[in-house]
């Protein structure tokens, strides 16, 4: 489990990221530019995650079962079929077990009560 740097009261902060969640920060969905568009075939993903409710934030394609992600970026977004023929023999394959990945703002520091008021 990583360890954060020390806050101002000195205590460890740990946090614990799951696989669906990292996929998720890894960029907002909506912002890939050829949202559903097939890969070309000789293109390898390092990561394929299938089986998900991926909510692309797409008017077009809202929805997808899932994505592959190629050098820290989006290769495609689409179904479980399209997604499999982007694995290769080193492509590391995630089965999101029907959960639900979205894109999301993050912020890695916030005081619950402040955040709450604002």
């Amino acid at each position: 489990m990583p360890v954060l740097p020390k806050s101002d009261d000195s205590r460890a902060v740990k946090r614990v990221v799951p696989a669906a969640l990292l996929a998720a920060l890894l960029g907002a969905l909506g912002a890939l530019g050829a949202l559903g568009a097939e890969a070309a075939p000789s293109d390898v993903a390092d990561q394929i995650f299938l089986d998900g409710a991926i909510y692309t934030q797409d008017p077009a394609q809202p929805w997808a079962e899932g994505f592959a992600i190629v050098g820290g970026k989006y290769l495609a977004v689409g179904t479980n079929a399209a997604m499999r023929e982007l694995v290769g023999p080193v492509t590391r394959v995630v089965d999101l077990q029907g959960r639900t990945v979205m894109s999301g703002l993050i912020d890695d520091h916030v005081h619950a009560v402040d955040g709450a008021m604002d």
